[in-house]
């Protein structure tokens, strides 16, 4: 004996298909709800609190409460019931909910086949077992097969009752299966839908990829996600967001989401698109194929899906030729490789790729995929921009020549622009590649990658935003988001998208240079840079910027020789002006030079027209050699919320405030921001703070010489280096914090002299 469903009143609850019915009602619901609904009735008539509710029905996941009141609401709803006069669903007042109404157990003999059946259908998390012997091979296929024409006979009876069986203010909602019958049925039963549900009327969509159940299914499976959003990105007036897992807050209007799985030879299949809005089911369908034609199973899903949202759309054909189901499998291995983005996957997919292409069976989106895989190893390996250039332009060129208005093509041709500087071109391109391909999340990234180039930071920031909507999960896209938040000072931002980006791909080959750029130097990540300068040569060597970041890190650890020799040997035709700028003005500080310092600094923030981002490192050289009333000129004019006194202290101005205060305090004009001062010691304390170096400024600055030098013993003993990416005279700074608050000189060397060491004592050991 198996349970498969049990009752509420006279309700018939089915968790296995996320439905429940009574004697005129049949009503689908969404799998969170369905999971409320069975912990509630799994605890009849007691009081379950809504942390109590969270974990069990979200397993975990950070929710806010306001999603467990929406399902309680939809629950309800369903139900019925009256939240006012509850016949189901009681709320005690500071407690929780609980489930008033009778439950009983309705149980029914089932054998293996049957809840087989069952398991592959279910739409919640979980699964039935049964402890029943197999029956024979002919008998599961005759059971599964009946169970299927009863699916049949179900999606027909929804159709030709409707009227009947559904209550007006329900939505329709069916289960399909995959035979002819019933594609005809669902075909008339869209036409019947209501305006607000009909599937054809969807501007925006999220796709979930599939969960895959059994991890013996072959990999092939797993391409379906891809294909899927291939295909679908390219329906015109259709917005396609990609999620790779579940969120909690969906922006779109429906949700497509499912799941695969395996019995015996078959592979099976379950999709459904959820109304996001009326949190309902409207369209579900069972699919299933051999597996070693997992070719035809894959086409028939993704040509029915694709006919459910361009009945009033235009979809756009990917080729002007039929392509082979083998090939397209190929290129969607290459892709997925490439997205990798290390060498040995780039190189991996380029050889697919290219014995496609010599076995005359290279398509268009197959080119494009060899082209991008190009370019990538230009970034992630030791390509030289003049043989991406060499192999990729007769590619792009090919491939427009016999579709113009292919948009991943035009994506791609205008990276290939940008790499080589042609940036009026390059715009027209990418900006013809969001007209025709309006979801390809990777022209808005490029194109907001070259704007960054530019230093147009907020055009910038808005490009890499919207490709992030379409592909949140996308770690590359994730981590350009943060570089555009750090280009606008905007710290806490990009430090949450970075960090982001590392949780969504751990294996990301450029962590060690990327961390420079969010956090401090210190020990242990001085080491780790370098030992990726070891082993990326020849990466370092065609890449002047991150030669430039090895000049910063070998700056901090004394080598000023090695400096000065790295950057005599830069060609300055190829490297960016801003950051050379300000390597030459760092070595400056270190030298003891200031007014070139000075004069360094202000020739990079007129290259960037006085964009405020460049003014702060402006203003530190002008306040360290003493231009205290010309560093005040600047930040009342490029920073002027500083002099507002009701100012909101965040996590992003903390700094830049406290540098304006001392420099008032310096010309003797601190008494009319005492206030100000107060509330930013205040905001030191009582935000937690990582320990640095302008916090322990702060302190010296405010008198609190005590606080001052236990904070600056602990950053040394913490590995603390000074980081020339996050300032020009943070060796300056700290000597004279130790001075200032009594350490003294000597004790500053000889504790930095030991961290230094242990870095070049690390590299040696290696």
């Amino acid at each position: 004996m198996t349970i498969h469903s049990f009752k509420i009143e006279n309700w018939t609850i089915e968790p296995t298909l996320n439905r429940i019915s009574s004697e005129d009602v049949e009503i689908v619901l969404v799998p969170k709800v369905m999971k409320l609904l069975r912990v509630l009735a799994t605890h009849p008539n007691q009081v379950l609190s809504q942390d109590q509710l969270i974990n069990k029905v979200w397993e975990g996941n950070s929710v806010s409460d306001s999603s467990l009141y929406q399902a309680v609401a939809k629950l309800r709803k369903a139900l019925g019931d009256d939240a006012s006069n509850p016949r189901y669903i009681e709320r005690i007042s500071g407690q929780g909910y609980r489930l008033i109404a009778t439950v009983s157990m309705h149980r029914h003999t089932t054998d293996n086949a049957d809840q087989k059946v069952f398991n592959n259908l279910d739409l919640s998390n979980s699964r039935t077992d049964s402890a029943n012997s197999s029956p024979t091979k002919s008998r599961k296929y005759f059971r599964a097969g009946l169970f299927v024409i009863l699916l049949m006979v179900f999606a027909g009876l929804i159709y030709w009752g409707t009227s009947q069986f559904i209550p007006s203010e329900q939505p329709i909602t069916g289960l399909e299966t995959s035979s002819d019958m019933s594609s005809d049925i669902n075909s008339e039963m869209n036409s019947k839908l209501s305006p607000s549900l009909s599937i054809n009327n969807f501007q925006s969509i999220t796709l979930i990829d599939l969960e895959i159940q059994d991890d013996d299914l072959p990999a092939a499976v797993s391409a379906l996600n891809d294909v899927l959003l291939t295909r679908l990105s390219h329906i015109d007036g259709l917005t396609l967001v990609h999620l790779k897992h579940e969120r909690p807050a969906i922006s779109t209007q429906a949700i497509i989401r499912g799941r695969i799985s395996q019995q015996s030879d078959q592979i099976r299949v379950f999709l459904q698109i959820e109304d996001v809005a009326n949190n309902e089911v409207i369209w579900a369908k069972f699919y299933q194929g051999e597996t070693n034609d997992l070719f035809s199973l894959q086409d028939r899903i993704v040509e029915n899906l694709v006919q459910l949202f361009e009945l009033e759309k235009k979809h756009k054909p990917l080729f002007e030729q039929q392509v082979d189901s083998l090939e397209f499998q190929k290129y969607m291995t290459a892709r997925n490789l490439w997205e990798q983005r290390n060498s040995r996957s780039l190189l991996e997919a380029k050889a697919i790729y290219e014995a496609m292409d010599e076995a005359g069976k290279l398509f268009p989106l197959a080119a494009i995929g060899l082209c991008d895989t190009y370019q990538y190893l230009h970034f992630y390996s030791d390509w030289t921009l003049d043989e991406v250039i060499h192999y990729c332009e007769p590619l792009l060129t090919n491939v427009l020549k016999q579709q113009p208005n292919f948009g991943e093509a035009l994506a791609a041709r205008g990276l290939l622009l940008s790499l080589q500087k042609k940036y009026i071109l390059a715009q027209e391109s990418f900006l013809n590649a969001i007209k025709f391909s309006p979801n390809y999340a990777l022209s808005y990234l490029w194109f907001g990658n070259m704007l960054r180039e530019q230093g147009q930071y907020s055009k910038a920031l808005a490009m890499i935003q919207k490709a992030y909507e379409l592909s949140p999960m996308s770690s590359q896209i994730n981590r350009s988001l943060a570089y555009a938040y750090l280009n606008l000072r905007k710290v806490t931002n990009a430090k949450h998208y970075y960090q982001r980006s590392l949780e969504l791909d751990n294996r990301f080959p450029h962590k060690a240079i990327a961390d420079l750029d969010f956090y401090e130097l210190d020990i242990s990540r001085a080491k780790a840079f370098l030992k990726w300068v070891e082993t990326n040569q020849r990466i370092l060597s065609k890449s002047p910027n991150y030669r430039l970041t090895e000049a910063q890190v070998r700056l901090s650890l004394g080598q000023i020789d090695r400096v000065i020799n790295i950057l005599s040997e830069l060609d300055d035709r190829n490297i960016n002006p801003s950051f050379l700028l300000y390597m030459q003005a760092s070595l400056a500080s270190v030298q003891g030079k200031h007014e070139k310092v000075v004069s360094l600094l202000r020739e990079r923030l007129l290259i960037h027209q006085n964009n405020e981002r460049f003014v702060l490192p402006y203003v530190l050289a002008l306040f360290q050699n003493q231009q205290y009333q010309d560093a005040l000129v600047m930040l009342e004019k490029y920073l002027p919320e500083l002099t507002d006194s009701n100012i909101e202290i965040t996590f992003d101005n903390q700094f830049a405030l406290s540098i304006y205060l001392q420099t008032l305090d310096k010309l003797n004009q601190s008494s009319a921001t005492k206030q100000v001062t107060q509330r930013l010691s205040r905001w030191f304390v009582e935000q937690p703070q990582r320990p640095s170096l302008w916090l322990a400024n702060w302190l010296n600055f405010t008198g609190e010489k005590a606080k001052a030098r236990t904070l600056l013993t602990k950053l040394l003993k913490q590995g603390w280096l000074p980081d020339f990416n996050s300032e020009v005279f943070p060796l300056n700074t700290m000597k004279k914090l130790f001075i200032e608050s009594g350490l003294g000189e000597q004790v500053f060397y000889q504790r930095l002299a030991v961290n230094r060491q242990l870095v070049l004592d690390g590299m040696n050991d290696q």
